[in-house]
């Protein structure tokens, strides 16, 4: 009987002991089950195409980044960010990521990486040395979730051939010198802008990626439209620079159609507005109808032939007929 007894209790304290296992299970899968969100508020991980880039004042640069999802298969998409930051030298370069505008948000799934294209320019008047610059990702629902990469930029001066464009800009729509694929600098609060198009007889609507405007349907500008102008509407007085590069006059023609937009290049600084209209005379394009305009009075006035273009000057031509002009040629 009392070996029975003892039995039984042996018996209890065995099964006492097995519900005690399963109960602490139980409490672990739950505690592993709760946790499993905040895993999910995970870092991405960040890669990019190189650690260093040597560039010189004015000019534009570019640098790829990768963006992995690192959250477990199990937490589903996740919303990440990345940008350049503004610590270390960012305040010396004009920054931005190419094909986006404001702040850059976007879904992965786990193990899923997006590309994106990082566009820099050291802002006139940067001292030639060597610069750091920091590109971060983020989970957007917990910034502190971040992580950083470093990017080593050796600045050259710039050429003493480089055509320097500064044109100061009045409250409302302003013309400004445009060359497609050349940095802008300063008036950051301009985000948006139109250059008109002979080829479409519109304008197109251009966007500004940190230092470059650019079409907004992503397409390159025309060849012949590179030389163009912008119009941009400004808030407040303010100015914008452009270095361009002396080899991107050189054989560079434009093919004036009705209204074209023109740029004054430096080869014509100084000449007689009647030198560049009796050129396309010559070619049988008849009569040129010259206006620039004017930002204080907010409207197109006519050019005089006697007028003296300037450099950067901007100007709508229109001849009877096309007329091949040389970007390059003196007067």
């Amino acid at each position: 009987m009392e070996k029975e007894k003892k039995k039984g209790t042996a018996g209890m304290v065995v099964a006492g002991a097995i519900l005690l296992l399963l109960y602490s299970g139980i409490l672990y899968a739950a505690a592993a089950s709760s946790g499993a969100s905040a895993d999910c508020t995970l870092a991405p991980e960040l890669r990019l195409e190189k650690d260093s880039i040597i560039t010189a004042e004015g000019r534009i640069a570019t640098v790829k980044m990768y963006v992995k999802g690192a959250q477990p298969v199990s937490c589903g998409s996740q919303v990440y960010g990345v940008d350049f930051t503004n610590g270390y030298d960012g305040k010396e370069f004009s920054l931005g990521l190419q094909g986006i505008s404001g702040r850059n948000t976007f879904a992965l799934s786990s193990g899923e990486t997006h590309e994106f294209v990082g566009v820099l320019s050291p802002i006139p008047s940067t001292t030639a040395g060597d610069y750091t610059l920091q590109i971060t990702a983020y989970n957007d629902e917990d910034h502190w979730k971040q992580v950083s990469q470093n990017i080593a930029v050796e600045v050259k001066p710039h050429s003493d051939a480089d055509t320097y464009w500064k044109t100061p800009l009045e409250i409302g729509w302003n013309l400004i010198p445009y060359e497609a694929g050349s940095a802008a600098y300063g008036c950051d609060a301009i985000t948006e802008a139109y250059r008109y198009s002979p080829s479409k007889k519109d304008y197109v609507e251009m966007k500004r990626f940190g230092p470059v405007f650019q079409q907004s349907d992503g397409k390159d500008t025309p060849p012949n439209e590179r030389f163009s102008a912008l119009f941009v509407f400004s808030r407040e007085r303010c100015a914008i620079e452009s270095r361009v590069a002396a080899d991107k006059f050189l054989d560079a023609q434009v093919q004036l159609l009705g209204g074209q937009l023109l740029s004054v290049p430096p080869a014509w600084h100084g000449a007689a507005a009647e030198s560049i209209t009796s050129l396309c005379e010559k070619q049988g394009a008849g009569k040129v109808e010259m206006k620039k305009w004017n930002a204080d009075s907010q409207r197109w006035e006519n050019v005089a032939g006697a007028d003296e273009l300037k450099n950067g000057e901007t100007l709508k031509a229109k001849p009877a007929k096309q007329c091949v002009l040389d970007l390059g040629q003196e007067f």
